[in-house]
């Protein structure tokens, strides 16, 4: 086995956990439980692995997903924003802009 995964295991497994639902809301005391760690320590393992607190990179994966699906689809920014597991279009729109310094509508084709 890779020697990062073995060191690593439950926050790796954590890792392609929120690669795979990103779009799904996720509290970290839900992460925590399912992964059966403190909340404390899958943060900071997290952040020790990966270099981005679990939010952060929660954020990225939903925003490069949104990025997609604006230049590939017609459908709206907020329904966009939904799949991509914002609840909320001014934070989406907030995050996005952070991320990669445009607006989603920005990155229409």
């Amino acid at each position: 086995p890779n020697p990062e995964e073995t060191n690593h295991g439950p926050i790796e497994k954590l890792r392609r956990h929120l690669d795979a639902k990103f779009d799904s809301p996720a509290s970290l005391d839900a992460l925590a439980k399912r992964f059966a760690i403190s909340k404390s320590h899958m943060c900071r393992q997290f952040k020790e692995h990966t270099g981005k607190t679990i939010t952060a990179y929660l954020n990225q994966r939903r925003v490069e997903h949104a990025i997609i699906q604006l230049a590939s689809t017609d459908e709206s920014i907020y329904a966009i924003a939904y799949q991509c597991g914002f609840r909320n279009l001014s934070h989406f729109n907030k995050v996005f802009l952070t991320l990669t310094g445009k607006r989603p509508s920005q990155c229409r084709l």
